[in-house]
């Protein structure tokens, strides 16, 4: 601790210094940076300036040149015809060309007539051809010609044939400068590379030529401002400075390298700065070091060790030393040795209270196990019972009622449930499963579970499909049916009057499946809601009382959504009802956005009917309508006998009506002469049995997209008024069973010969162990938990003598009523090769006879 506290103020102070050098640094080094590169702009701009002056200087020169010539007595001859000798006497290479650095003369007269041309190369001191284009120029009509004012002077910079040139131009004149004129003379210079040095002579740069046209993207640049700075690597600037011509149009730039010299010089007084300001702070750092050294850390080292020695000691009996002086550490050592005091009387009250908590944990820990174990092994009855006979030759009406005792079991399980995954809650060790369900038939069975309850409390419960409802999804079936039945459940139980609605649709761009259970019940108050998903808590306490609730439900469903990747919650207003929603990720959506509507559809080969909805209740005839639609029926709706009685029907019509009007004597007597014509649909509540005359079919409420779906193929001839038999894939093998519970072995055997196996049975372990070497099995179900030795027990020593006696091992799968995690892996860890918690199902019994028996047929 002490070395890291130390660390910490090195840090700090290292840090603290950082960001000022960086401010610091940034705020003068970008100020000075910026003066400096001021300076240097500056110095470049008088560069350019310096170039472009050069020129202007050399244009005046040749202008001095050219007025030398042309106020002459002798050229003026010359130019009227009078003086044929003059360019033999006075134009040679060494005086006029070489001296005066001049590459082109040209004389014409008054009429614009070329009467004298020459071209030099300085270079090679030769004459050359005069520049084809520049003898129009000079012509009559020619732009250096001007024929409405001889006396003219044009002078400047001119680009000829891709020649740039200097050139003065003039009217020639007698010696005297008087008139009028007898011509003109033009005298050029070639901008070539000679002239170049000779600039960079004088302005010690190193300079290039370039043609307006050949510049490219400089030249939009070039027309804001003549002179243009531009970066050239760390260490040089490039300089352009743009030239016009006679008549004012760009047409040179000339580009000189410039070197940073200032902008290095900027860096090094930087680079200054900032050293002198780390020396500075290195001194700075050493002083602080040193102060908080002794003042401060010397101090805490005792104080650390202290209470190192006190923690060593695993208790409060201990004390640190007091420090000397007056303020806060010293403060501090005296208030921990206070404390320590307190702590050691409170450490032996809470080693006791530590006791009593551990043993009340393992016993309810035990308790939990044994309750689970208890409850679970009729419940396998149960549901085994009416799985089996749910498979047997039933008329729809038995059907329903073995669905529903089946759904009310599985709601018995699911409260064992609640009190055992709270318990997982708690102790962090819930887990999901993934697998293939369809969402619309566990709303329709969460529905059949809470329809007499609702009919009991004058309720009218709806269930909406929506068409855009996945038909299949891959998630936790179980978890997915648990929260909607809380979901259901609540607003049951805290609806007096109204309905309660079930609604299912896939939402969003991104495909997710929402659920939401709307009522018309009390409503809740924001204050009610505010902790309504949180464990023990109820909107209402009284009418808790009233209404019954332990407050774990919801605070399970918005763990088990959270879980799933989802989202759950609640709107309501007091007095107006309330809806809670859940949705799950689109992940877990097989379908993608066609949903239920494209399963629906395949009914789209079958006949289609003419549907008369005569059914009072808004949301009831709406989902009705719906899942027909969906389904390629004609819906039309009525709302009363004189509406019925214009309906027409024909051969394919359907009346569905609802139980609150089929007792009218009218609409009876209206049915029975039409029977040949119209199928007659009654839509009566679930606890409603009893037939009522003229009814062909039945509807039991809430009615979903999948009963609608077996109801038309009833009426259209393509199915029976019972469950058609299925015959299941069937296994062959030994099986043994060792279940010490007889209602257990009713149901374990009933379903193997349902998949075609007539098992042998032993209640003990140790008649397993001792059948298992008595005859060759395939398979071993073994029960866990059995009188004289446990299914642990006999697995392990099946194991044992196996391996003493050099056999194959026989797989052995638990079939047990506990249903905790670590029951999983004792199982595994026993020896076994599987395991099926209770109550058991055939889908369960199936995949295990199919790993480990073969199969036989259908």
């Amino acid at each position: 601790m002490y070395s890291s506290m130390r660390l910490k103020v090195f840090a700090f102070i290292v840090l603290g210094l950082l960001a000022l050098y960086f401010v610091q640094y940034r705020v003068w080094g970008s100020t000075l940076m910026k003066q400096f590169e001021q300076l240097e702009h500056r110095s470049g701009v008088t560069n350019m300036e310096r170039i472009f002056s050069l020129l202007k200087k050399d244009i005046e020169q040749l202008e001095g040149t050219s007025s030398d010539w042309a106020e002459w007595d002798d050229p003026y001859q010359f130019a009227l015809g009078k003086n044929p000798t003059f360019v033999k006497e006075n134009i040679n290479e060494n005086t006029t060309y070489n001296r005066l650095r001049i590459n082109t003369i040209i004389f014409t007269d008054v009429n614009g007539h070329v009467i004298y041309a020459q071209r030099y190369d300085i270079i090679n001191r030769k004459l050359i051809p005069i520049l084809p284009s520049l003898l129009p120029l000079v012509s009559r009509g020619g732009d250096l010609f001007p024929g409405d004012d001889l006396s003219r002077e044009i002078k400047g910079v001119i680009v000829v044939d891709g020649i740039a040139m200097e050139f003065a131009s003039r009217p020639i004149l007698t010696t005297s400068g008087r008139g009028p004129p007898a011509g003109r003379l033009l005298m050029a210079r070639e901008i070539t590379e000679r002239v170049l040095r000779r600039f960079e002579e004088t302005t010690r740069l190193k300079i290039s030529l370039h043609r307006w046209k050949d510049s490219g993207a400089l030249r939009s640049a070039l027309l804001k401002k003549p002179i243009l700075l531009k970066m050239n690597g760390e260490n040089r600037l490039l300089g352009y400075v743009a030239v016009r011509d006679y008549r004012g149009r760009p047409s040179l730039i000339f580009s000189a390298k410039l070197d940073r010299e200032l902008h290095h010089q900027g860096l090094k007084t930087r680079r200054f700065l900032f050293f002198s300001m780390v020396f500075i702070g290195v001194l700075f750092l050493a002083f602080s070091l040193l102060f908080m050294e002794f003042s401060v850390l010397k101090r805490i080292s005792r104080l650390n060790k202290g209470i190192q020695r006190v923690a060593f000691s695993r208790g409060a009996a201990g004390r640190v030393p007091s420090l000397s002086g007056g303020d806060e550490l010293a403060n501090l050592s005296r208030r921990i040795n206070s404390m320590l005091e307190s702590l050691e009387e409170a450490e032996k009250s809470l080693q006791v209270a530590r006791d009593d908590a551990m043993a009340a944990n393992n016993a309810k820990s035990r308790f939990l196990a044994n309750m689970s174990h208890e409850i679970r092994t009729p419940l396998n009855g149960v549901l085994g019972m009416l799985q089996l006979v749910s498979d047997t030759p039933l008329h729809s009406e038995q059907q329903q009622m073995v669905a529903t005792a089946h759904a009310s079991a599985l709601s018995l399980l699911a409260i064992l449930n609640d009190i055992l995954d709270f318990s997982k809650i708690e102790a962090g060790r819930l887990h999901l499963v993934s697998e293939a369900f369809s969402p619309a038939e566990i709303l329709e069975e969460v529905a059949s579970l809470f329809s007499g309850k609702a009919d009991e409390m004058g309720i009218e419960l709806v269930l909406f499909v929506h068409s855009s409802s996945p038909p299949v999804i891959i998630g936790d079936s179980t978890r997915f049916r648990q929260i909607l039945g809380n979901l259901v459940s609540n607003a049951v139980k805290f609806t007096d009057s109204g309905d309660v609605t079930m609604e299912m649709e896939q939402v969003g761009d991104s495909g997710e499946l929402r659920v939401q259970v709307s009522d018309t019940g009390c409503g809740i108050s924001p204050e009610q809601g505010a902790g309504l998903f949180e464990s023990f808590s109820q909107a209402d306490g009284s009418v808790t009382r009233q209404k019954g609730g332990t407050g774990l439900g919801l605070a399970i469903c918005k763990h088990l959504v959270t879980l799933m990747g989802g989202e759950i919650g609640f709107e309501s207003q007091e007095g107006e009802g309330s809806l809670f929603w859940f949705t799950l990720p689109s992940s877990g959506v097989l379908t993608g956005r066609e949903g239920l509507g494209e399963s629906l559809r395949d009914f789209n080969g079958k006949a289609k009917y003419k549907v008369i909805l005569f059914i009072g209740h808004e949301k009831v005839r709406a989902s009705l309508a719906h899942s027909l639609h969906t389904m390629g029926h004609d819906v039309r709706h009525v709302f009363s006998m004189e509406e019925l009685e214009i309906s027409v029907p024909g051969k394919s019509t359907v009346l569905i009506v609802d139980y609150t009007v089929a007792g009218s004597g009218g609409l009876i007597q209206w049915v029975d002469g039409l029977l040949s014509a119209v199928s007659v649909i009654g839509l009566r509540p679930a606890k409603d049995t009893d037939p009522v005359e003229g009814m062909d079919y039945y509807l039991q409420k809430p009615v979903g997209p999948r009963q609608l779906e077996q109801l038309f193929e009833q009426i259209g001839g393509e199915s029976k008024n019972y469950r058609p038999a299925y015959v299941p894939v069937q296994y062959s093998g030994n099986v043994l069973l060792a279940e010490d519970n007889r209602v257990n072995q009713v149901v374990v055997l009933k379903m193997l010969e349902y998949f075609g196996i007539a098992a042998h049975v032993v209640v003990t372990g140790v008649d397993a162990l001792a059948r298992r070497f008595e005859q060759q099995f395939d398979l071993i179900l073994m029960d866990c938990q059995m009188p004289q030795m446990d299914g642990y027990e006999a697995t392990r020593q099946i194991r044992a003598r196996e391996e003493m006696e050099g056999l194959d091992p026989v797989p052995v799968v638990a079939l047990t009523a506990h249903a905790f995690p670590e029951d999983r892996e004792q199982c595994f860890a026993a020896g076994m090769n599987g395991y099926i918690a209770k109550p058991l199902t055939k889908e369960e019994l199936a995949a295990v006879l199919a790993q480990f028996t073969k199969t036989t047929g259908n």
